[in-house]
């Protein structure tokens, strides 16, 4: 018995091996399923964590810009705020062009569903925070945004919460002062 599970592992090996190189790669790329976790995590991405961090992993980065003590980073699927080096945003800019493969409290988020449905699909949304150029939808208190507007774009966002006040992202995405 000892010996067909040590052959049994031993030819398993190269394909545990190949495994575990694409489940890094996916992690860092495009990991499927993507949780989307209010004010905690979106994929790999964990809100509280180190912008560096995100730098120095195998993660494609496509843009870095820094706007007073926050940066903005941009993967081929996340985009990602930090302030002070702590993350407090990621966002998917539009929903319907991101991986098939978000999901929100065990359910896929389904990419067609027109504004109105995605906010019913969420918890607890607020009355649209309108901004130049788009609205935002607060909902799980302000740790899980919608934002859609012009351009055509539907935005699902996951933060820690305070970055609707934050003065940086007003001067950088422009807020109407209601």
């Amino acid at each position: 018995m000892i010996k067909s599970i040590q052959i049994l592992a031993f030819a398993l090996a190269p394909s545990l091996i190949c495994f575990t190189v694409l489940a890094d790669q996916t992690q860092v790329d495009n990991q499927c399923p993507i949780q989307v976790i209010p004010g905690k995590s979106f994929g790999p991405i964990k809100i509280g964590g180190q912008i560096a961090d995100i730098l120095q992993s195998k993660m494609k980065i496509e843009g870095d810009e820094k706007i007073q003590d926050s940066e903005f980073v941009v993967t081929p699927v996340f985009h990602i705020r930090a302030d002070k080096g702590v993350i407090n945003e990621v966002w998917v800019e539009d929903l319907r062009k991101a991986p098939d493969c978000l999901v929100y409290r065990g359910k896929k988020i389904p990419k067609t569903l027109a504004v109105q449905e995605i906010q019913k699909f969420f918890h607890s949304c607020q009355k649209p925070d309108h901004r130049y150029g788009g609205n935002l939808v607060p909902c799980e208190n302000a740790q899980l945004t919608i934002g859609y507007g012009m351009g055509n774009f539907m935005q699902v966002r996951v933060s820690d919460g305070t970055w609707l006040a934050t003065e940086a992202v007003n001067s950088a995405i422009g807020s109407s002062g209601k």
